[in-house]
């Protein structure tokens, strides 16, 4: 979770030009959402492997994904109880599959 000055310099500048440009084609929030929790299990493969530079950057690469599929929610007008759900559920199985990663190292 941001805090205000990440929602501030990060989210809200960064954030919603590109979600603008996603909802333009089409690209829903549980796609981004989706395509996180893929990219985590990516992470976790490559940390299990020892190769954490690589891991990092699709670490972060699924953050970014994450940071977007909230604001894409709501440039594209597609909030839902089932949307929030699925961003929280994802979210912890992302973490937990990192950290099995790195347990597994």
């Amino acid at each position: 979770m941001l805090s205000d000055l990440g929602r501030r310099y990060l989210s809200k500048p960064i954030g919603r030009p590109i979600a603008r440009v996603m909802a333009k084609f089409g690209i829903l929030p549980n796609q981004l959402t989706a395509l996180g929790l893929v990219l985590s299990l990516i992470s976790a493969i490559l940390f299990a492997q020892g190769r954490f530079a690589a891991g990092g950057v699709f670490l972060l690469l699924s953050g970014v994904f994450d940071l977007l599929d909230g604001q894409l929610a709501k440039i594209a007008n597609r909030v839902t109880f089932w949307g929030a759900y699925l961003d929280s559920v994802t979210d912890r199985y992302s973490d937990t599959l990192v950290f099995l990663g790195l347990a597994w190292y």
